[in-house]
C-alpha cells in the first residue's frame, strides 16, 4: 500500500480505510469462521519467506504469500486486498500445487476481499501466464469485491477454467 493509505481493523471488529491521514470508509465485515486477517501490503508477487509473514510490519504480505501462509495455516482464513490496487501474477510454472508458481493453489479455506467502496476495483491479473486460481479438492475459496482478469488456461489435460480451475471434491 501506499504510505498515505491505510486498511486497518479497528477493536470493535470493524475496517478502516484513510487516505492521507482522514479516515474515508468504515465498513463491517463478517469474516467466517477465519483465525487470521491476513492483508496484502504488497503488489510484488512472491512467496519469498519475507512477503508471506504477514504481520503488522509493512511490506511483508503479497497476495502470494497470504495464500502460501493461509495454505499453511488450519481452518479458514481471510485475505484483505487494498483498495484500487492491481495484483498482477508474475511467476511462470504450471503442474505445482502449493501457489509457487504460475496460478494461486487453494489448499484450504479462504475468503479474499477487496474493499467495499466506490474507490476502484482490486484486480487479480493473470498476466497470461497461467489460470489465476487453481481450487483443489477440500479446498473452498470465496471473492467479493475483487476482478479476475488475464488468465491463461495453458495445460493440456484441462483446457478449461483461465479464471478460475476447480477439481471439485
Amino acid at each position: 500500500m501506499d504510505a498515505d493509505r491505510e486498511l486497518a481493523l479497528s477493536p470493535d471488529g470493524k475496517f478502516v480505510y484513510a487516505a492521507g491521514g482522514n479516515q474515508v470508509a468504515v465498513f463491517g465485515v463478517q469474516i467466517l469462521s477465519a483465525q487470521e486477517t491476513l492483508i496484502v501490503d504488497t503488489t510484488i508477487d512472491s512467496g519469498a519467506p519475507n512477503l508471506s509473514a504477514c504481520t503488522d510490519a509493512p511490506n511483508d504480505c503479497s497476495l502470494r504469500g497470504a495464500i502460501i501462509k493461509a495454505n499453511n495455516t488450519p481452518g479458514a482464513q481471510t485475505i484483505m486486498l487494498a483498495s484500487n490496487t492491481v495484483y498482477t501474477l508474475t511467476i511462470p510454472g504450471i503442474g505445482e500445487d502449493n501457489a509457487a508458481t504460475g496460478d494461486l493453489d487453494i489448499r484450504d479455506e479462504v475468503h479474499i476481499m477487496g474493499v467495499p467502496t466506490h474507490m476502484g476495483p482490486e484486480i487479480i491479473d493473470g498476466g497470461a501466464l497461467d489460470r489465476v486460481f487453481h481450487i483443489l479438492p477440500g479446498a473452498k475459496l470465496t471473492i467479493e469485491f475483487v476482478d479476475i482478469r488475464n488468465g491463461f488456461a495453458q495445460e493440456t489435460e484441462f483446457l478449461s477454467g483461465g479464471a478460475i480451475f476447480t477439481r471439485g471434491g
